[in-house]
């Protein structure tokens, strides 16, 4: 009986060193960062859509990485209760910055870079990005960031944002890379809200 009780601890020890190496381990998990309008409340929308096309398409990314990104959207805004629409309340933007070598001359802050990338499709919150960039920094090999942005249709004003930004990229083959963008994009959407 002794002899038990003497072990448990040890194997208790063992147990969750074990789980916090495999989580220190796991991949793509990259900060990410939600924002959302409290006056227009995403779940107050019902129907959405793609714009089109959304910025990671315009800036050149390949078919299977635009194809990635709309299959795992697609998945979550249903699993969620909104409705894919031809008149949609919602547009959803997406847009990506991958790194895949060093640039000294990157903006400090991965909202400003995504904010500046994705163009004049939408206006931001008030304030929203100011002050940040005023340092540069060196981007280390593989940084990037990811936004999913929902706009209100009408108006063109963002109601719910998340950017996710880390060690998203580099070298990789294109396989690594759509496996990335499903991890990455369905951690950023568990954090949408259900109508």
């Amino acid at each position: 009986m002794n002899r038990r009780c003497e072990h448990r601890p040890v194997t208790r020890g063992f147990l969750l060193l074990g789980c916090l190496w495999l989580a220190g381990c796991a991949p793509y998990q990259p900060k990410i960062d939600v924002i959302e309008d409290s006056a227009k409340p995403v779940t107050a929308y019902a129907t959405w859509n793609f714009v089109d096309p959304m910025t990671v398409e315009s800036t050149g990314y390949p078919e299977a990485v635009v194809s990635s990104f709309e299959r795992n959207i697609e998945a979550a805004m249903a699993a969620r209760g909104y409705l894919r629409s031809m008149e949609p309340e919602l547009l959803v933007n997406v847009a990506a910055a991958l790194a895949v070598e060093v640039d000294a001359s990157l903006q400090s802050d991965a909202y400003q870079a995504i904010h500046v990338q994705r163009g004049t499709f939408h206006d931001s919150w008030r304030g929203y990005g100011e002050g940040f960039g005023a340092s540069t920094r060196q981007q280390r090999y593989g940084d990037g960031s990811i936004s999913i942005g929902l706009v209100a249709a009408g108006p063109n004003e963002l109601v719910w944002e998340a950017v996710a930004s880390g060690r998203l990229s580099g070298q990789r083959s294109d396989e690594a890379m759509i496996e990335m963008i499903d991890s990455v994009t369905r951690q950023m959407l568990e954090r949408l809200p259900a109508r």
